[in-house]
């Protein structure tokens, strides 16, 4: 199996598409909206109950780490990165 974080420009692609694909209002960063309507959206697709307001919210305050209610493409990709990390960890326990 390929590991996206072995080839960071692959891996800065990937997340710039994701996060590009969610800030639709192209500000460069991604606010409680936009990132609402893609949790509906992926929700939807995969035929899963849509996230409650708290859910939001908990995904909001993941990446936001500089608590400015917004998420920065760094806060994206470091999030992103640790999330990957952790799930390779766990499949290799």
């Amino acid at each position: 199996m390929t590991n996206i974080l072995s080839d960071e420009t692959k891996f800065q692609a990937m997340c710039r598409a994701a996060f590009d694909e969610i800030d639709k209002d192209k500000s460069g960063s991604v606010d409680i909206k936009e990132l609402e309507q893609c949790l509906k959206n992926m929700s939807a697709k995969n035929g899963l109950p849509a996230p409650s307001k708290s859910d939001i919210q908990d995904a909001l305050k993941l990446f936001d780490k500089n608590k400015d209610g917004t998420i920065q493409f760094s806060e994206f990709v470091e999030v992103t990165r640790d999330s990957i990390k952790k799930a390779q960890a766990k499949n290799l326990s």
